[in-house]
C-alpha cells in the first residue's frame, strides 16, 4: 500500500485450522446479512484483498458486476471505504444473492509466516497446548545425556590439551595452542570444570525454542519433575503456568523461545511487531467477538504488514453475526453507575448470560465481585461464571479457570 491507514494496521486473511481459506461471510446467512451494514473498520480488516477480488468475480458471474476502480484500491483507507461499499452492496441484493456470498468458498493455501513470527492464543489448557506442540519432548534421559556428553567433552579437551603439552616438549616446539604455561593453565581450568559437574551448562532445543539450564538446576529442580512437566520447562517458551512452582521452575531458566503459545487472557502482554500469524484456539468456546478481534489484532503491529494470517475455529465464524458482539462497553456503564453495589452486580449478571460468552467479560465480572465494592481484595484471575451464584452479601468467588 502507498501508505498506512489510520483505521486498520493491516489486513487479516483468515484460515481453518487444516488450511482453508475463509472469510467472514461464511459465518452469515442472508437472515443475518444485515450486520454487515454495520460493520465498522477493524470488522472489514478481516475482508482482505484476495477476498474482495473472489466476491467481485463471483457477483459478475450472478449478474451483479461490483464498481472497483485503481483507485479504490491506492491505499488501505481507500480500499476500506470500498469494501464498506461492497457490503452494502451485497447487502441490497435479494436472499439468493446474499446466501451463494456466505456459502462462497475461496480456494489458496495460507502462506509460511515463519515460526518465530507465530503466535497461538487458546482458552484451553496452556499446558496441554504446549505439550501438544512439541515435536519431540525433552525428557530426563535426554538431559542426563546432555550432561553426560558435556562431561565427555571436558575430559576430550584435558585429553587434547595434555596430549599438546606433551608434543611440545618433545619438539621443543612452541604449541600451536599457546605456551607451556598457557597449556598448564587449561589443563588445570579443565580439571576444576570436570570437577564441578553443577556448574556444566547444556542447550535443549526443541521445535518452539531452546532452554539452557545448568547441573545444580537440574539437581535442584529438573530431576523432581514429571516427564511433562520437564518438557513443559524445557520447551523453550517464556510463558507463566497456572502452576506456581513451574513458573518459578522456568523463571530459572535461559530461554530462546522461536514462537509464542500463551493463555487468551495473556494476548495484551504479547505485542511483539514480529507476529504475523495469530493462531485462536477456542476448545473451551468462551471467545466473544471483541476478544477474537483483539487476539487477531495480535498480528501486523509493525504497520508496515499489508495482509497478516489469523487461523481460527470453524465455530468462531458464528461471531460475525449480529448479537454476538460483547458487552464490555454496557459493562462499564453499569460498574460505573450510582446504582446499589447488588444491583449492578445483578444487572451484569443477566447481561452476562444474554451474550455470547467472553473472557474478558468473565474476568470483568470475577474483578468487580472482588472489588472494595464489597470489602474484598481484588483477585486479578480469569474465572469462568457460574450462573448459579448470586449476590448475597460478600458474593462467593467462582473457581479459577
Amino acid at each position: 500500500f502507498a501508505e498506512l491507514s489510520q483505521t486498520a494496521r493491516s489486513f487479516t486473511q483468515l484460515f481453518s485450522p487444516n488450511g482453508n481459506l475463509l472469510h467472514p461471510f461464511q459465518g452469515l446467512d442472508a437472515s443475518s446479512f444485515h450486520v454487515v451494514r454495520g460493520w465498522d473498520d477493524t470488522d472489514l480488516r478481516f475482508v482482505t484483498p484476495r477476498v474482495v477480488l473472489a466476491l467481485c468475480s463471483h457477483l459478475e458471474a450472478l449478474g451483479h458486476p461490483f464498481d472497483l476502480s485503481i483507485a479504490d484500491v491506492q491505499t488501505q483507507d481507500s480500499l476500506l471505504a470500498a469494501i464498506k461499499r461492497l457490503c452494502i452492496f451485497m447487502a441490497e441484493k435479494d436472499d439468493a444473492v446474499k446466501d451463494s456470498v456466505c456459502q462462497l468458498s475461496i480456494g489458496g493455501s495460507m502462506p509460511d509466516a515463519g515460526v518465530d513470527s507465530s503466535l497461538t492464543l487458546t482458552t484451553g489448557s496452556l499446558e496441554d497446548e504446549i505439550l501438544s506442540s512439541l515435536a519431540i519432548k525433552p525428557t530426563h534421559a535426554l538431559v542426563e545425556d546432555l550432561f553426560h556428553k558435556k562431561q565427555m567433552s571436558i575430559a576430550a579437551e584435558i585429553g587434547d590439551a595434555v596430549s599438546e603439552m606433551s608434543i611440545s616438549s618433545l619438539t621443543k616446539e612452541k604449541s600451536r595452542l599457546g605456551s607451556k604455561e598457557h597449556l598448564a593453565q587449561r589443563v588445570e581450568d579443565l580439571k576444576r570444570a570436570a570437577d564441578s559437574p553443577m556448574t556444566h551448562e547444556v542447550t535443549v532445543t526443541t521445535n518452539l525454542g531452546a532452554a539452557r539450564i545448568s547441573g545444580e538446576w537440574y539437581r535442584d529442580y529438573g530431576r523432581h519433575l514429571t516427564n511433562d512437566q520437564l518438557a513443559l520447562v524445557l520447551s523453550g517458551l517464556d510463558v507463566e503456568f497456572s502452576d506456581r512452582h513451574l513458573t518459578v521452575v522456568v523463571s530459572k531458566v535461559a530461554k530462546q523461545p522461536k514462537k509464542v503459545v500463551d493463555t487468551v487472557t495473556s494476548m495484551y502482554g504479547r505485542n511483539d511487531h514480529r507476529i504475523k500469524n495469530v493462531v485462536i484456539k477456542d476448545p473451551n468456546r468462551m471467545i466473544g467477538f471483541d476478544t477474537l478481534k483483539q487476539g487477531l489484532a495480535r498480528a501486523g503491529r509493525d504497520g508496515l504488514t499489508a495482509v497478516v494470517t489469523g487461523v481460527i475455529d470453524d465455530h468462531l465464524l458464528q461471531l460475525f453475526r449480529p448479537g454476538s458482539k460483547t458487552s464490555i462497553p454496557s459493562m462499564d456503564q453499569i460498574i460505573n453507575s450510582s446504582a446499589p453495589p447488588s444491583a449492578r452486580f445483578e444487572s451484569i449478571r443477566i447481561l452476562s448470560t444474554n451474550i455470547l460468552a467472553d473472557v474478558f467479560v468473565q474476568e470483568e465480572l470475577h474483578r468487580f465481585k472482588t472489588s472494595a465494592h464489597f470489602g474484598l481484595s481484588p483477585v486479578p484471575t480469569c474465572v469462568a461464571y457460574d450462573e448459579s451464584l448470586s449476590y448475597s452479601g460478600d458474593a462467593a468467588i467462582p473457581s479459577p479457570l
